[in-house]
């Protein structure tokens, strides 16, 4: 598969590089996180020189889990692209991005007093987070995307040569893909950086249980399910996630009687995660074998049945940009050769929902339970 995709289509409003690259489950999590903020916010270009006047360019990085595979260094370039537009001396978008591609090597440039300033950021957005019942969860699961949190004794300890080693591994491997999407045809090829392709895979079934200072409980159900084939089986994928969030919502409205926030995660072509966030207390009592069964046949009538003999009709990524991003790239991740097809009108029935449902099984069970203090 091709690890160097370069989209185009007039419409798009920016010009849009993206560079993803894949590290070994043993790199220092907690300088990975912290080199994060160092490229976002000590971006070294030559000559003092910043991204924003190079063609309006913002450079932004995040880092995150990807599955046993380990984790990934993610940096996204944008510009300002003017259609017409052309350039006789220079050429703000080739320096741009030599200068992005260049804070993946081991040439980029920090200052102990740059180092100290990020570390602090990293450990005072920590001390906010460890009390996120859901990003903690997510992170522990470590499914691809979740948040990326660390340990904050060991960033404590983190010196500059620790962040920078990181950069070692970055510049060594082998397994990541860039994407340019542009509105211009006559975009030179990128080059090939990477050999092997980022690709989804199933996570372990494991089980999870936390507990801490939370603000509110939270669970997670792992299932697997029929496996998605092509780009349209994405879009099936969503409106079977609508279709599941509502019957978990509505079973669970009876026996909770509170709000509860859902979420489906994908995982892999064959694996999804189900979360479920709400106050303190209201989940504490569900455990694996949750009462509410989403994924059991309802009984349909009036409009149900109605909309279950209609055709379902879906346009899947429309005109948000990020989203259909998002979209396109969890495509190429789940290795489907058809990523560019997404934006292809497609028409679903309401069997093809039900087969998936039907092929569910459920995984593993998680949670993350704030403590109860009882009441003096």
């Amino acid at each position: 598969m091709n690890t160097s995709i370069r989209f185009v289509r007039e419409d798009l409003g920016a010009r849009t590089l993206l560079r993803s690259c894949l590290l070994p489950s043993t790199v220092n999590q907690e300088a990975l996180l912290v080199l994060v903020e160092c490229l976002n916010d000590f971006p070294s270009l030559p000559k003092g020189k910043s991204f924003t006047f190079l063609a309006g360019g913002e450079a932004r990085f995040t880092a995150y889990p990807f599955g046993k595979e380990g984790y990934v260094l993610e940096g996204k370039l944008e510009q300002v692209k003017i259609k017409g537009q052309s350039f006789l001396f220079k050429d703000p978008y080739g320096e741009a991005e030599k200068a992005f591609n260049n804070l993946f090597t081991k040439n980029y440039d920090l200052s102990e007093k740059e180092f100290a300033v990020a570390k602090e950021r990293v450990l005072s957005s920590l001390a906010f987070d460890k009390k996120d019942s859901k990003k903690i969860l997510s992170s522990s699961i470590a499914y691809p995307h979740a948040p990326l949190l660390v340990d904050e004794a060991k960033v404590k300890e983190l010196k500059k040569e620790d962040v920078l080693s990181v950069l070692t591994e970055v510049e060594a491997s082998k397994t990541g893909r860039v994407i340019l999407y542009s509105s211009d045809a006559k975009e030179k090829p990128l080059a090939e950086i990477y050999s092997n392709p980022l690709l989804r895979e199933d996570i372990e079934a494991k089980e999870i249980a936390l507990d801490g200072d939370f603000e509110a409980d939270t669970l997670g159900y792992l299932f697997s399910m029929k496996k998605l084939e092509k780009s349209a089986d994405l879009s099936l994928f969503n409106l079977f996630s609508k279709e599941l969030i509502e019957r978990a919502k509505s079973a669970l409205s009876r026996v909770l009687g509170s709000p509860v926030a859902m979420e489906v995660k994908l995982i892999s072509p064959s694996q999804f995660l189900l979360l479920l966030t709400a106050e303190k207390g209201k989940l504490s009592y569900l455990g694996k074998n949750n009462p509410f069964e989403p994924y059991a046949p309802l009984e349909k009538t009036g409009k149900e049945k109605e909309k279950q003999d209609n055709a379902l009709e879906l346009v899947s990524l429309l005109k948000d940009e990020d989203t259909y991003y998002e979209g396109f790239e969890e495509a190429l991740e789940c290795g489907f050769d058809d990523a560019d097809t997404l934006l292809t009108k497609k028409e679903f029935k309401q069997e093809d929902i039900d087969s998936l449902f039907a092929s569910l099984k459920e995984e593993a069970a998680y949670k993350a339970l704030a403590n109860r203090k009882e009441q003096a």
